[in-house]
């Protein structure tokens, strides 16, 4: 009987799955190393986006950090300050001392017009009109004009005015009066008003003979202070006004003692605006893009309500219009509903399976 001696190559059989010729090993190494690479390019990509968003988050800090002491200093003069105890000379502009206002000097009016509220939706602004008169006999009636003036240029007749009556026997009197003023409301709270105010009328002698008013007269027989007390606005020192550039040259009446008034709102509310406005854009901006799609299909509605919220902080009392706040909000808001839809529309891309966008790219 015959003994078969198998070779190796009969014993081992090669197999199905052997390496091909060509070292199969190195192509799936290489694959391993492109993936890595691409996952490598992918790290680096977010960390070169983290980096840029650490950037800005650390400059909206610095910035937010140098504008509070501003606004915490605006705060305090508010609450503390005493800006309603300024008495401007509507003659000069200049603060008045104590010793000028108290007023005990005979033949002389002492009128104080004290600035009460402005009404943003009538473009009007409320004072009130108060003095007393020291003379030696029977003092004089007075018929006051108080003008709002404006650029005469633009107008044809006498400017805007409120009068004032101050009869012989009366020595103290107190009046409210309303007159025009300029401003847009719609700017809120970066909305300045300004008022151009002057005063002519007439002497009235027992005889009925009226007298202008004059430089002269008016410099010595008449004090006239001006004083802000209008809530939520601060008013700036007054500002000399050239009369002949704000009259027409057949106004009945010369204007006297012109001054520009200007009111601002306090800087606090200006800078406390634009921070709150600023954070929740970027608040909403985080979400929209950190959070899953789930998340924000939940949560958008609380969001919104968020980001509107702001604005009873920003805008205690309503305005006659839409503001600048109420535009910005309604932009964030926007932008919101915009980046969730685009956001939307990529989920159900995706979960659709239907690649049209690298289609796009191929092509």
């Amino acid at each position: 009987m015959s003994h078969l001696t198998a070779t190796p190559s009969q014993l081992n059989p090669p197999s199905e799955t052997a390496n091909p010729p060509g070292g199969g090993d190195d192509d799936m190494g290489g694959a391993t190393i492109a993936a890595g690479e691409t996952a490598g390019s992918g790290r680096e990509r977010s960390k070169h986006w983290y980096r840029v968003a650490l950037v800005f988050t650390g400059l909206l800090v610095v910035f937010v950090i140098f504008a509070l002491p501003f606004a915490i200093s605006s705060m305090i003069d508010t609450l503390f300050g005493a800006t309603d105890e300024i008495v401007y000379d509507l003659k000069t502009g200049r603060a008045m001392s104590i010793a000028e206002t108290e007023g005990n000097e005979r033949d002389r009016t002492y009128i104080n017009i004290a600035m009460d509220d402005i009404t943003e939706g009538a473009a009007s602004v409320s004072m009130t009109v108060s003095g007393h008169r020291e003379c030696t006999g029977n003092c004089p009636e007075l018929d006051l004009l108080l003008l709002a003036l404006d650029d005469a240029a633009g107008r044809k007749g006498m400017a805007p005015s409120a009068e004032l009556q101050i009869l012989e026997a009366v020595d103290i009197f107190t009046e409210g009066i309303d007159l025009p003023i300029a401003g847009n409301p719609s700017l809120y709270p970066f909305d300045d008003y300004t008022l151009q105010l002057a005063i002519a009328g007439y002497s009235v002698s027992p005889d009925g003979t009226q007298t202008p008013l004059t430089e002269q007269n008016f410099a010595d027989n008449l004090i006239i202070s001006v004083q802000d007390q209008v809530p939520e606005f601060v008013m700036r020192p007054p500002e000399y006004v050239a009369l002949p550039e704000v009259q027409e040259q057949d106004d009945l009446l010369a204007a006297l003692a012109g001054q520009q008034l200007e009111f601002h709102r306090p800087l606090y509310l200006r800078v406390l605006t634009g921070l709150l406005v600023l954070l929740i854009g970027i608040s909403g901006a985080l979400a929209l893009f950190t959070r899953s799609i789930d998340d924000l299909l939940l949560g958008i509605g609380g969001l919104i309500l968020g980001v509107w919220g702001i604005r009873s902080v920003m805008v205690p009392q309503p305005l006659p219009t839409l503001s600048l706040v109420d535009m910005s909000l309604s932009g964030v808001i926007l932008i919101l509903l915009i980046g969730l839809a685009v956001r939307t529309a990529i989920h159900f891309h995706e979960k659709s399976e239907l690649h049209l966008l690298k289609r796009l790219r191929r092509r």
